[in-house]
């Protein structure tokens, strides 16, 4: 037996100049599975997947809502459409017979999911040139300004991964607490301002087994 559904994606589409409402335009990402109907390829023919096999048909029957958290259920005017559904087209464009397959969604769950603060990072380059450019207007700051020199302090070094390389994959992946053992994800939307270019770093710089990816 088929497995027919359907993804819808509501995008917001303006506001209508004659009624003041809101428009939006709605995604549609069938949902397509063969299941036991499929042949030694894995697929179906269009035919068994009714809904889509007529889509025009469907369209014209369709009839869509919007549910709105804390709003409930909101209904739908349809708008003046650029060109009505074509069935004559749509069966000359999807026959009865083109072959339909499965999509088998590839599972991310054990990736890592790289990032840095980049709020923190623009924050302190915003500072850091408020501070230099109040004391420094006109001639180019010395690299003795305190700002600078604390921040050769904390960066100077960010550039040898050998020497960060397993504290920066602790903070990827999470800190150990009391050596227990048990792990507690790396919080970088408070990270200091070394964790946070340093992360950075890592993010721009990926390596596999000491080779640069990019």
């Amino acid at each position: 037996m088929v497995i027919e559904s359907v993804m819808w994606t509501l995008l917001p589409n303006g506001i209508d100049p004659r009624t003041g409402r809101s428009r939006s335009t709605v995604f549609v990402s069938p949902r397509l599975q063969p299941d036991g109907d499929a042949d030694a390829q894995g697929r179906a023919p269009l035919k068994a997947f009714p809904a889509f096999a007529q889509w025009p048909s469907t369209l014209e029957r369709l009839k869509l809502a919007v549910e709105v958290d804390g709003l409930g259920v909101i209904g739908t005017q349809p708008i003046d459409l650029v060109g009505r559904p074509d069935p004559a087209l749509w069966d000359l464009l999807m026959r009865p017979d083109v072959g339909v397959g499965g999509h088998v969604v590839t599972e991310h769950v054990d990736s890592d999911v790289h990032s840095f603060p980049a709020h923190t990072i623009a924050e302190e380059i915003l500072d850091l040139y408020t501070q230099v450019g109040a004391t420094s207007s006109v001639d180019h700051p010395s690299v003795t300004h305190p700002a600078l020199d604390a921040l050769a302090d904390d960066l100077g070094d960010i550039g040898d991964i050998a020497a960060h390389d397993d504290r920066l994959q602790e903070l990827y992946r999470g800190r150990r607490e009391n050596g227990t053992g048990r792990h507690v994800p790396a919080s970088t939307a408070s990270a200091s301002r070394r964790t946070a270019f340093q992360l950075a770093y890592r993010f721009y710089d990926r390596r596999r087994r000491g080779e640069r990816l990019r």
